[in-house]
């Protein structure tokens, strides 16, 4: 399921607040938030692993902001059962 966030992560700009990195996240995003089985913490794992990125690194911030940004994402659509 992760894999959508392939391109993303393949970016330059994956890890900036680059408007265009943005919306190829959400757009990645939408394509898997909905289903019961995503789960922000496993993608934010997910995407460390394809980096190769290690919580001590700056990428890391990225990826919890990101992280940040699914649960967001997420508790908004299950609130109001979207």
């Amino acid at each position: 399921m992760y894999e959508v966030f392939e391109p993303f992560l393949q970016s330059a700009a994956w890890h900036t607040d680059d408007p265009a990195a943005e919306k190829q996240f959400f757009r990645a995003l939408h394509a898997v938030v909905a289903d019961p089985k995503f789960d922000p913490d496993e993608m934010a794992e997910f995407m460390r692993g394809r980096r190769g990125v290690q919580r001590e690194d700056f990428e890391n911030d990225a990826i919890d902001r990101l992280e940040a940004a699914a649960w967001a994402v997420k508790g908004y659509l299950e609130a109001n059962g979207l």
